[in-house]
């Protein structure tokens, strides 16, 4: 009788299958960052005007510009605005038909002539890519259209009763007119803050933090509206290529930071966006320090920002989050076990971040990994000695198996060495 209950629990305990605890991949991003509130310092062209009276600005909000371009006109004395609209929107298009006129002039539907046309348009939009001239889009754009336009509407008396229109407004608004130019090509903005004669790029290269302070009760909004005052600045150009972040952080924090490192950074009030910048300047000291960093990267909206909240990500970690215990290794190499059936396959990892407090690690798959972990994997949790090895190329219960030597290190910082400890983005 004995003998029977002992052979029946030794085949119970060989057969039945216990259950395996296990975790199904998934990716995740982990991040080492730095916060605080930074005041974004530019090259910025302000107008002032010269007289007193009404405003009008050619280009949108936002708007890309050119040098030397048309960008705003102040009527002098008060104005009907209505008028001021009316007359500037016949400026624009009179300026688009001329325009359309001359394309429809200069392009003709020879096949020669058009690869011509073609290859010019090429080489005039990729210098002005490499001289950052914006100017001539709308012309490029117009010659593009007119290559598809082959209707030959007249526009003669359209152009000529838009003249006289133009005619009788200026004399009913007076000749007095203060027209303004571009000196700079960048981003058209009417938000003049106060600020663009204090955040120049050569004052917050010596910035204090109590300088920084000063900056929230410095700005102010000086323009209001369309009606100016003589003497008052109304627009700016800014440009948006080249900008710089000027944030203050504890030293604790400026101590992860050094000159000429590249971070990246990303605004509160532009969800969804990064970009790359690069320490330039760190006050040292007790207490709190001041970080300048340099972006040469467009970035929509930043040209309407003076100040936000921001986020300096100085490493990110990419890949599967799992405890520490999950971790195996199987002739000399580490990795996990993924659930396939009845078995167990290896997959080689890379530790790429370990958390001590929590005591868990971020892997990634090995480059040369037999078999890659993928997203939808389940991660054996547990700890099994039926182990197949990948190497073998089976997939049946004949397969060759490795036993699994249920070795977890002893402590997280055997785990892949300083690769465990360091940034390997991935």
């Amino acid at each position: 009788m004995t003998v029977t209950f002992c052979a029946a629990a030794f085949y119970s305990y060989r057969y039945l299958k216990i259950p395996v605890e296990t975790q199904t991949a998934s990716m995740i991003r982990k991040e080492d960052t730095i916060t605080g509130e930074a005041y974004i310092a530019r090259t910025e062209a302000v107008y002032t005007s010269s007289d007193t009276g009404t405003l009008y600005s050619y280009v949108d909000e936002g708007a890309r510009v050119g040098k030397n371009m048309l960008i705003a006109t102040v009527y002098q004395g008060d104005q009907n605005g209505e008028l001021i609209q009316e007359l500037n929107n016949i400026e624009k298009r009179l300026d688009q038909l001329e325009s359309i006129q001359q394309q429809k002039e200069n392009f003709t539907t020879d096949s020669s002539s058009e690869e011509t046309v073609v290859e010019n348009l090429q080489t005039d939009i990729i210098n002005a890519a490499l001289g950052n001239d914006v100017s001539k889009i709308p012309e490029y754009k117009m010659t593009i259209n007119s290559m598809y336009n082959t209707e030959t509407d007249d526009n003669t008396m359209t152009v000529q009763e838009l003249k006289s229109r133009k005619a009788t407004l200026e004399a009913n608004l007076g000749s007095s007119r203060n027209d303004i130019y571009s000196t700079i090509s960048g981003v058209y903005s009417e938000n003049v803050d106060g600020l663009e004669e204090i955040l120049t790029v050569d004052n917050i290269m010596t910035f204090t933090t109590a300088e920084f302070d000063g900056l929230a009760l410095a700005r102010q909004n000086q323009k209001t509206g369309r009606d100016v005052v003589s003497g008052e600045q109304i627009c700016k150009v800014v440009d948006n290529h080249v900008w710089y972040a000027v944030t203050k952080v504890s030293s604790e924090n400026a101590a992860l930071l050094f000159v000429d490192q590249t971070v990246d950074l990303r605004f509160e009030s532009l969800p969804g966006n990064e970009v790359s910048a690069t320490v330039v300047s760190i006050s040292r000291g007790e207490g709190n320090n001041i970080v300048i960093l340099k972006s040469e990267r467009y970035l929509e909206g930043v040209y309407g920002i003076r100040s936000d909240n921001i986020e300096l990500i100085l490493n990110s970690y990419t890949g599967f989050e799992v405890p520490v215990y999950a971790i195996r290794n199987v002739d000399g190499k580490q990795g996990v076990m993924i659930a396939s059936g009845s078995s167990q396959i290896f997959c080689e990892c890379d530790v790429v971040y370990n958390n001590t407090a929590d005591k868990t690690v971020i892997i990634y798959p090995a480059d040369d990994a037999a078999r890659q972990l993928t997203i939808g994997d389940k991660i054996v949790l547990g700890e099994k000695t039926d182990v197949r090895n990948e190497s073998s190329g089976g997939s049946g219960e004949n397969d060759d198996t490795h036993e699994d030597t249920g070795q977890t290190p002893g402590n997280e910082e055997d785990l892949g060495g300083e690769a465990a400890n360091n940034s390997q983005e991935q």
